[in-house]
């Protein structure tokens, strides 16, 4: 039997090294997703996406914006999970969780096609095991803007990294599809061309004007964007700013966002100035300065993405919801897990060996920093996990709530006879399961006919049966 020789050892020690990331990356997942069932459900807006369904043709539904998104695919999904299985947030959770997933896999293949590098399993780790993902897990309308726009965000750079290294049309089709497809999700979508540009302009800067060609791609997708937006801006039936956004108000708000993006991503949680907070600026202005030190061309890598980030964020702090709330607004976690996988594609140019010659002359040090990367993602994952609950128990509270009380109402109306219509005592929803700072009550009769059509709202004394405060279902005496 031939022995082993070192390719075949380093290569088996990478499987195992790979093997333990990705059972980090499933538990995390499922803790997660098993986390967001037992304390969340539908709330907010999601009950107005699915109360519109009933009320309008199927294309005229597509077709309404919510609020400054005209996101025809939201929508489309909202549709299909009330045909499927009426109001399962159960469903819900998995529909996001496998966009997650899937955003997680073609995030591996686009480090691996960027940059191979013993770095990438920390950096997908940093990805797919992050305090941020719960909040769109446990909102609907949010997870469902987002989730699939990261995915189809990673898949686009994936394909264009294909077609700029092989020049395959698949890539090419691969690469605008997605960016199309993004739209449908999410407004942010029109930021893609821009990250294509300064993913080319980070792999290309040295060969200066020669490589102005190498750009015809992403500026032919900006260009289309820039049609897309003066259509938007004249014509889009969304809803409007009042009057012109404040630059100072929104540079204040973005920089906000930043400081506690990095907090984040060390797991502090989100919160005003404090000395803990002026130490993590600093340590990551350490690790610029030392990783610039290390190797100059990751100045370029740090300014595009930092360059990015703000944009994100500056994108969101002049909006009115950014102008209304200032930096109140940078409290919110729902904000931040769109701009993860930029840190991580980043990190990836700047961490991991620059060619093949340079990751054969670190070889022999291989093992040991497999692993580092190792152990910080064994390290990182049920932190993040302890630090995306303790994130929950400040936002969270009503979707507690809303769990309790909804699963309270579900399982006793899925209880009560199906083939004969039901009176039941008129009412609203609590505050609490729309949103509590709008103070905007939703009567009964606007959703649980959603998932019981059986249901009939009447007066109390014409009524078989009443919903307590609790969400409880009881009988009242027969008129």
């Amino acid at each position: 039997m031939p022995e082993k020789g070192p390719n075949d050892a380093r290569r088996l020690f990478a499987g195992w090294e790979n093997g333990i990331v990705w059972l980090l990356i499933l538990l995390f997942t499922w803790v997660t997703l098993r986390f967001a069932l037992k304390n969340s459900d539908f709330i907010g807006d999601d009950y107005d996406h699915f109360q519109l369904v009933g009320s309008m043709p199927l294309l005229q539904y597509l077709f309404t914006p919510i609020d400054v998104h005209f996101v025809p695919l939201h929508r489309l999904f909202s549709w299909l999970l009330l045909e499927i299985a009426p109001l399962d947030f159960s469903l819900a959770v998995a529909v996001l969780t496998v966009f997650q997933l899937a955003s997680t896999v073609m995030l591996a293949l686009l480090l691996q096609r960027l940059r191979p590098g013993p770095w990438n399993r920390a950096l997908i780790v940093l990805f797919a095991c992050n305090g941020v993902l719960l909040p769109l897990l446990a909102w609907w309308s949010a997870g469902i803007h987002r989730l699939p726009y990261i995915f189809l965000s990673i898949s686009c750079l994936y394909f264009y990294l294909g077609y700029r290294q092989q020049r395959r049309w698949s890539d090419l089709l691969g690469c605008w599809g997605c960016a199309i497809l993004a739209f449908g999700f999410y407004g942010k979508a029109v930021l893609i061309p821009v990250y294509v540009l300064a993913l080319e302009f980070c792999l290309s800067w040295r060969l200066g004007f020669a490589a102005l060609r190498r750009y015809a791609l992403g500026m032919a997708m900006l260009l289309a964007v820039g049609v897309y937006v003066g259509w938007y801006l004249l014509y889009a039936p969304v809803l409007r700013l009042d009057g012109p956004s404040s630059i100072s108000t929104a540079i204040q708000i973005a920089l906000a966002f930043m400081r506690i993006l990095g907090g984040l991503l060390v797991l502090q949680q989100p919160g005003a100035w404090s000395l803990g907070t002026a130490l993590i600026v600093a340590g990551w202005g350490v690790a610029i300065l030392g990783t610039c030190l290390w190797r100059r061309e990751n100045l370029v890598y740090w300014l595009a993405l930092l360059g990015l980030v703000g944009l994100n964020f500056l994108m969101i702090s002049g909006s009115s919801r950014g102008q209304l709330f200032g930096d109140l607004l940078a409290l919110s976690p729902r904000y931040y897990f769109e701009v993860i996988f930029l840190v991580v594609i980043f990190l990836c140019l700047i961490l991991n060996p620059t060619d093949a010659s340079q990751r054969c002359a670190e070889g022999r040090g291989t093992r040991g920093l497999g692993v580092l990367t190792v152990c910080l993602p064994v390290l990182y994952a049920p932190l993040a996990y302890q630090a995306e609950k303790v994130q929950f128990s400040d936002y969270g509270r009503p979707h507690k709530q809303t769990h309790r009380y909804m699963q309270h109402v579900w399982d006793d109306l899925d209880d009560l006879p199906s083939g004969q219509p039901l009176r039941v005592a008129e009412g609203n929803l609590p505050l609490y399961v729309y949103g509590e700072w709008l103070h905007i009550f939703k009567p009964f009769a606007a959703v649980l006919p959603l998932r019981h059509p059986n249901l009939e709202f009447v007066r109390r004394d014409l009524a078989q049966y009443e919903i307590g405060d609790d969400g409880r279902v009881r009988p009242l005496p027969t008129p």
